[in-house]
Formats: C-alpha cells, sequence, structure tokens
C-alpha cells in the first residue's frame, strides 16, 4: 500500500495530470454536484464568441503575448524595462539570458499571475546596480542566494505585503542554496540556463524536462514560504472532498507553470525555445481564478464565496481553480475550432492575456473573490 501511495504522489507532482484532474471537476459541477459554483452554458458561450472576434480583430499574424513580467513591463513600465536592456546591453548573449532568468524568477515569485508587482519593482534597480550579488558591483547584475539574504535584511520592508514577499523571497534564498546542481556554488537562479544549454537538442528543451529540474525548487518554496498544502512536499496540490479515494487530490503546480513561462523570452536571448508550447500549461492563478468569476462563467451557489477572505486550501479556492483551469483550456478548444487551428498555431498559454483583456473590459461582470495571499 505504501508503495501505491508514492507512485500515486509521483504522479501528483508531475504537470501531466492537472488539466485531466481540472476537467473531473467540471464534469462534476456540470452534472450539478458542486456545492458552491454552477457553471453558466450561456456565458460560456457569450465569452466564446467575444474571445473569437477579439481574436480575429487582433489578426493572428502575431500570436498574442505570453502572461508575463516581461508583457506587463512592456504595457506599463517601458521606461524601466529598457533600462533594464540597457544595463546588460554590453554582456554576451547568454549573460544577458541569465539575467532575464534571474529577474523572472523574482517577478514570478512575487506574482504568479505574470504581472509586475510592486515588490518587483522595487528590486529591480538594486538588481541592475548589482545589490543582489554575493559581492557587491560584480562584473554583471545577478541574483544570487548570499546577495538577496543581505538585501533583505535591510531592504525587506520596501517589499510591502505585510511580510509575505519577504517570507516568499526568503524562501528561494533556501532553495538556491539547496540546489546547487542547478544553480552553483553562488546560488544563482540564471546559471539554470547551463542546464538548459546542455539539455537542448537543436535549440529546443521540452517543458517537461524543464519543469523536473525546477520542480524541487518549486517544493522548497512551498514548504519555506509559510503557505500549507494539503498533501505534504507535493507544493500546490489539495484536496478536494467529495472527490473520493486518493483521487481527492487535485494539483495545479501554478508557481511551476508560471516560472516556465517567464524562462521562454531570456531563453530566446541564448537562442533557445521550447520544443512544444502547447505543452506549456495555463497556470491556475487567483487572477484566472478571479477573472472567471467575472466573465460569469460560473455563478456562486452562495453568498460565502464573495464575502469571506478565503485561505488557499478552501473547498471554495480549490474547486475554483479546477473550474478556472478547465474553462479556460475549453474557450481555448472553442476559440481554435471557430478559428480552424491546432493547439501547435494556438497553445492555450497564449489566450491568458486576451482573456484577461476581455475579462476586464466585460460588460456585465459577476461577483468577485478574495483569496488570502499564496504561491499562486
Amino acid at each position: 500500500m505504501a508503495q501505491g501511495r508514492q507512485a500515486t504522489n509521483e504522479g501528483l507532482r508531475g504537470l501531466e495530470g492537472v488539466r485531466e484532474q481540472a476537467e473531473r471537476i467540471l464534469a462534476r459541477a456540470e452534472a450539478g454536484d458542486s456545492q458552491h459554483f454552477v457553471p453558466d452554458p450561456a456565458a460560456e458561450d457569450r465569452v466564446a464568441e467575444a474571445l473569437a472576434a477579439a481574436l480575429t480583430a487582433g489578426g493572428l499574424a502575431r500570436l498574442p503575448p505570453l502572461q508575463t513580467v516581461w508583457h506587463a513591463l512592456r504595457g506599463g513600465q517601458p521606461a524601466l524595462l529598457d533600462r533594464l536592456a540597457a544595463g546588460v546591453q554590453h554582456l554576451d548573449a547568454h549573460e544577458r539570458a541569465r539575467c532575464g532568468l534571474d529577474l523572472g524568477a523574482l517577478a514570478v515569485l512575487l506574482d504568479p499571475s505574470g504581472g509586475a508587482s510592486s515588490g518587483f519593482l522595487a528590486l529591480c534597480d538594486d538588481y541592475a546596480n548589482g545589490l543582489l550579488a554575493a559581492v557587491p558591483g560584480a562584473s554583471s547584475p545577478r541574483l544570487e542566494a548570499d546577495g538577496l539574504a543581505r538585501w533583505l535584511g535591510t531592504e525587506a520592508g520596501r517589499l510591502g505585503d505585510d511580510g509575505h514577499a519577504g517570507r516568499r523571497l526568503l524562501a528561494l534564498v533556501g532553495g538556491l542554496r539547496a540546489e546547487r546542481v542547478f544553480f552553483g556554488a553562488s546560488g544563482r537562479f540564471g546559471l539554470f540556463l547551463d542546464t538548459l544549454l546542455a539539455d537542448q537538442r537543436g535549440g529546443a528543451v521540452s517543458p517537461a524536462g524543464v519543469a523536473r529540474h525546477l520542480a524541487p525548487l518549486v517544493a522548497r518554496l512551498h514548504a519555506g514560504a509559510g503557505g500549507a498544502t494539503a498533501v505534504r512536499n507535493l507544493g500546490d496540490v489539495w484536496r478536494l472532498p467529495g472527490l473520493g479515494g486518493p483521487g481527492d487530490r487535485v494539483p495545479f503546480h501554478a508557481l511551476l507553470q508560471a516560472m516556465l513561462l517567464v524562462l521562454v523570452e531570456p531563453m530566446g536571448e541564448a537562442e533557445l525555445r521550447f520544443d512544444d508550447e502547447a505543452g506549456l500549461g495555463v497556470p491556475a492563478t487567483a487572477a484566472l481564478a478571479r477573472q472567471t468569476l467575472r466573465l460569469g462563467l460560473l455563478r456562486p451557489r452562495h453568498p460565502a464565496v464573495a464575502r469571506l477572505v478565503h485561505p488557499p486550501g478552501s473547498d471554495i479556492v480549490v474547486e475554483l481553480r479546477a473550474l478556472a483551469l478547465a474553462l479556460t483550456g475549453r474557450l481555448a478548444d472553442r476559440a481554435r475550432d471557430a478559428l480552424g487551428l491546432a493547439p501547435a498555431d494556438l497553445p492555450d498559454v497564449r489566450l491568458v492575456t486576451p482573456l484577461a483583456r476581455l475579462a476586464a473590459s466585460w460588460d456585465r461582470p459577476g461577483p468577485t473573490i478574495a483569496i488570502a495571499p499564496s504561491l499562486f
């Protein structure tokens, strides 16, 4: 029996079963077996039609941008992005890519939904000035464990967020120190580029392979950031009572999937790419959950959904994240069908940004939900 549990847990560590379990939970809700939410097929039809129209109007000569900090900086902080780029322009392509990985790790840990958080903005100039390096004044900017620990010792108050951001970054310090096979003796996240270069075949790496490398770090982040999960040592995996047996565990791995997405642009600097972008999953972030409600795709069965602040492991949050993920996948399928495209032509992750724009401008917004700070 212990071996069976271990095999089940190993399966929960990977990304393969994330969407499958989410779709199972959506089917359950559509059968009327959810205590908290009712899917709205008419709203789904309206959103699917609006999404296809928005994609058609925008043209698909270029894919929609990924929902990452790089997109957020271009839209909201272009001067900062230009300043960061100018600061590494004298470096070779691989070192520029390492700097991009450094910044991406900081950004995604502070906001897994792909935004440029105030905490990240507070860090950027200090990173560019070498203040996060183990030895200040290094020849290039770098995020190293000892440098970040030193910065947190004096500057953590600038991050705000009632200490949550500081705890996340302190967990990153521990993870970088522990996983030296990928991050070197100095604990620099950007050194992960060297693993990618070693793994590449024809300039490409697989999402699943990169996820396996990063999973131990992400598990340490979940353990060290003070966010309890329902299944020990598995990270972003939670129980949802009522599913029955071992199948009541719901994997999301949103932080891990967000880390994969934020690697895409820095990898390009080093002429690397993912061999199958359709293999990159949509992170089940709190932002995705909120926009699913705003678009009216789900109707709450009771007022507690909008009235309370929900802990990340509550039944309501676990179910909502799964439903949001499954509905996003279904909307992606419908958009591709309407446009005559295959997943390789328009991967699910490329539709997160258009959906967020649609939700922001939705003329009949649904209820919102408050979720306590968490690593998703």
